[in-house]
């Protein structure tokens, strides 16, 4: 006899078996250990980590030295409390419980890749790496029709570089996104004093090093390709 497929899409923030209740911002989803330590080490270990630390009988089991009677009692809900941004998390999950990932909260091109970014930046920390690709190929995507855009709102790019040179988690990857940004628009950027005064903080000069000799190698680039013609 052939089994239905799992489809874990259906068990998303379904109140009924579940064990795990995420909450996150305002919102709360009910969740599944077993799918959330499939899908991440990083929830693997935390629950591995609770139960190690923990004497309450698990689900189905007596604990040491009594016998079972009667059928097993579900135990509370274990609730895990998030403090990465709502949006963010939302779709981690969504992710984890196989959901498609849309892209866009269509809130404007900027407000775009920020939200690409933040997905990144929890999709790294909870290492589900399915999910980092397609919204680190959304943010790069979004940045390059920014790019071409020919109006980009100068401001904003000196606030989300700023944002993603001093981030802590996934600053080489933040700072390649944004080392796009300014090689486009550097003569701009250059003439804002917030994007000169991040240049000289502690993070911001290991950001200037790369750029200058990403814009080195351009203009090497540049005159041997010159000379050749």
């Amino acid at each position: 006899m052939d089994r239905p497929a799992f489809d874990a899409r259906k068990l998303y923030n379904q109140e009924e078996f579940s064990d795990v209740l995420v909450k996150f911002g305002d919102s709360q989803v009910y969740c599944h250990k077993i799918i959330l330590c499939n899908a991440s080490e990083v929830f693997k270990e935390h629950f591995k980590a609770l139960g190690e630390a923990s004497d309450q009988p698990r689900l189905g089991h007596a604990a040491e030295g009594q016998a079972m009677e009667g059928p097993p009692v579900q135990t509370a809900r274990e609730v895990v409390k998030l403090q990465d941004r709502p949006e963010a998390v939302e779709a981690l999950l969504k992710a984890i419980y196989d959901h498609e990932y849309t892209g866009s909260i269509a809130l404007g091109p900027w407000e775009d890749l920020r939200y690409h970014m933040d997905v990144y930046a929890v999709a790294h920390k909870y290492r589900i790496r399915c999910l980092a690709l397609v919204a680190w190929t959304a943010a790069k995507n979004r940045v390059h029709a920014i790019n071409v855009s020919g109006d980009c709102d100068i401001d904003k790019a000196v606030e989300h570089i700023t944002w993603a040179v001093k981030h802590k988690t996934c600053c080489p990857e933040f700072r390649v996104l944004m080392k796009l940004l300014v090689r486009e628009h550097r003569t701009a950027l250059w003439a804002k004093p917030a994007f000169r005064v991040l240049l000289e903080d502690k993070r911001g000069r290991a950001f200037a090093d790369d750029l200058a000799w990403d814009i080195l190698l351009d203009g090497v680039h540049a005159c041997s390709r010159a000379s050749s013609a």
